[in-house]
């Protein structure tokens, strides 16, 4: 199999990842179990033993597909990663300006004041839920730096660790410095420096960077693969033995996320709780266990087209899920206070969210969708 047949293989199983993550990060956002005093600790732990690797998992998935398009040959083209990046920025415009009514409404209420909605539109996210984007393009941008100053994956991989690490001491793992910051007075006024001015670690620096340093590993192990995913290996069975051994691995990896989850939470560390050190090992494994599963090589070019068009709708509709969320759920919960005349946080809204949001998505995709397609005819 060429380099070229190797390129076009097509991942129907991150496909499906997309569609978990996805609704597993609108879980983060509305209770999964529903607002009830009763259920909180099962939604706060629900969140904190699954949800939080949504998000990394799609750094890693936009990254492979990302490294996939800009390298050839293990040369990166800069020209185009940068072309790539200033596209993503001109989404996050887009999704602000989208958003602007809620940010000017944090701004007038006084939850936040101009110097910090500047800060956060380039360290936090412009909107709470947007940070995604800036981490992504600053992830995005420093990996790519990195491989084209000549570094090695691997040796890019070791830095961005390193940066996760620190990264873990200003969010789940900030406690650990307690003593620290108690006794050393430059390391406290370092610490409050910083968060001054960045707010926090959850940023493209500290997160983004190691998930899409592994984006870039799996992207060249691909390339690497050869026949990995061939039809020939489905019949010897050697992907069905791989799976087994990638679910028992990611299961045994969540038995640990839990504990540490627990620890964290015992010893009264956490800052904030997006992240921990368990999450890039597990977010490897799913990815490995989900892009496993690929098109078969006897696939028609019927077949080929039918599922192109369906994975792009899968891509569009999780991508505007994740968008759409919050605004689906102020309409919904503005709604539910003019009827019940203010009493809307005793509703469930949870599945109102992912349904409007999802069909909303839908309708959206399907006018892109004929909007290609006219574009294509146009240009032929």
């Amino acid at each position: 199999m060429s380099i070229t047949d190797i390129k076009k293989k097509e991942y129907p199983g991150l496909d499906v990842l997309r569609i978990i993550c996805a609704v597993l990060v609108v879980t983060i956002h509305f209770a999964p179990f529903g607002p009830w005093e009763s259920v909180q600790s099962l939604n706060y732990r629900f969140v904190q033993y699954f949800s939080r690797d949504a998000v990394p998992l799609f750094f890693m998935m936009s990254s492979f597909f990302f490294f996939r398009r800009v390298i050839n040959d293990g040369r990166i083209d800069m020209r185009e990663s940068m072309t790539k990046c200033f596209s993503y920025f001109k989404q996050y415009l887009l999704w602000t300006v989208i958003y602007l009514f809620m940010i000017i409404k944090n701004y007038t209420h006084g939850r936040e004041t101009i110097a910090e909605l500047i800060r956060d539109f380039f360290f936090c996210g412009s909107y709470f839920h947007l940070w995604f984007m800036p981490a992504l393009i600053t992830g995005l941008i420093v990996v790519s730096c990195l491989y084209k100053s000549g570094l090695s994956p691997k040796k890019i991989f070791v830095i961005s660790i390193l940066l996760y690490m620190i990264g873990l001491l200003g969010q789940s793992y900030y406690g650990v410095l307690d003593d620290v910051r108690e006794n050393v007075s430059w390391f406290a006024s370092l610490s409050e420096t910083y968060f001054k001015i960045f707010g926090t670690t959850r940023n493209g620096l500290f997160e983004a960077t190691l998930f899409v340093s592994l984006g870039l590993i799996l992207s060249e192990q691909k390339a690497e693969a050869g026949s990995f995913s061939s039809d020939e290996d489905r019949k010897t069975g050697y992907l069905s033995s791989l799976r087994i051994k990638y679910i028992i691995s990611i299961l045994v990896l969540l038995i640990i996320n839990i504990a540490e989850v627990e620890l964290v939470n015992r010893l009264n560390l956490a800052r904030e709780a997006d992240f921990y050190i368990i999450t890039p090992v597990i977010c490897w494994f799913i990815f490995k266990l989900a892009s496993s599963y690929t098109i078969p090589d006897s696939y028609t070019d019927e077949q080929y087209d039918s599922y192109k068009k369906r994975s792009y709708y899968i891509r569009n509709i999780t991508m505007l899920v994740y968008f759409l969320q919050i605004y689906e759920g102020m309409f919904i919960k503005d709604g539910l206070n003019f009827i019940t005349h203010g009493d809307a946080g005793s509703y469930y809204l949870f599945p109102p969210v992912l349904i409007v949001s999802t069909v909303a998505a839908w309708f959206i995709t399907i006018i892109k969708y004929k909007m290609k397609n006219k574009k294509e005819l146009s240009d032929r």
